[in-house]
């Protein structure tokens, strides 16, 4: 991720987190966990038990993200 200042993505991420955790949902798909994301609490799951994580949280149909009025125009 580009940035105009050091750490930035870093705290970007930690506003992600924030603004998921506020919406319901308890886990975010990172694909590789480094020591970065450990020491944020990451942590290596089974591919069973995150399909399982996947599948239930997809049954929760969570807003996460307000739509934007621009792509409501689009998809009508």
């Amino acid at each position: 991720m580009f940035s105009l200042r050091s750490n930035a993505s870093k705290l970007a991420l930690l506003f992600l987190i924030e603004h998921l955790k506020e919406r319901g949902l308890d886990w975010i798909d990172i694909q590789m966990v480094t020591p970065h994301l450990e020491a944020l609490g990451a942590k290596a799951v089974s591919r069973e038990d995150f399909l399982e994580k996947l599948t239930a949280i997809q049954k929760r149909k969570l807003i996460l993200f307000e739509p934007n009025p621009q792509f409501k125009k689009i998809l009508d």
